[in-house]
């Protein structure tokens, strides 16, 4: 057997180990499902391992189709960090709960070349992070596409 074939095989028993542990997982949250404005957010995370495991799994196997399938993964990977800004929006009891709590806590200092920067920790500190988390939601997508257009004309 070739190495390729072997870390194809050791890939794909890892990847199916992934898989049912968080299926296993998913169908714990749905039958115990007794808060549902978190939970939904929390699977949606958590489907993010099967999709990564089997996107390796593929991408080992089929090397030249890898940038199209990894498309997909970053697609998913974005809607998963706007899935975790909401559960931390969920978990923290909304948006004016979380200025309230931030409003307390004293700003941060930053090492150099950043010290420069406003650390106040208020109700634009979580508009940033919101706005950081949506650019990349937008970012990451337009930046498979391209790729995958980059790899179609060969460039």
């Amino acid at each position: 057997m070739q190495p390729i074939e072997i870390a194809w095989i050791v890939g794909g028993v890892f990847a199916l180990l992934a898989t049912v542990i968080t299926c296993v997982e998913m169908y714990m949250h749905f039958t115990h499902y007794y808060k549902p404005h978190l939970q939904i957010w929390v699977v949606r995370i958590l489907l993010m391992i099967p999709i990564y495991a089997v996107d390796s799994w593929l991408s080992i196997r089929f090397r030249s189709a890898a940038v199209y399938i990894n498309t997909i993964r970053d697609c998913y990977e974005a809607f998963v960090m706007y899935s975790f800004m909401s559960l931390l929006i969920g978990q923290l009891k909304g948006e004016k709960n979380i200025v309230f709590l931030l409003r307390d806590k004293p700003p941060i200092t930053l090492l150099c070349p950043f010290c420069c920067w406003s650390t106040e920790r208020d109700w634009r500190f979580l508009l940033r992070c919101k706005r950081g988390v949506l650019q990349f939601t937008i970012i990451i997508p337009v930046c498979g596409l391209v790729a995958v257009v980059m790899e179609i004309f060969d460039v």
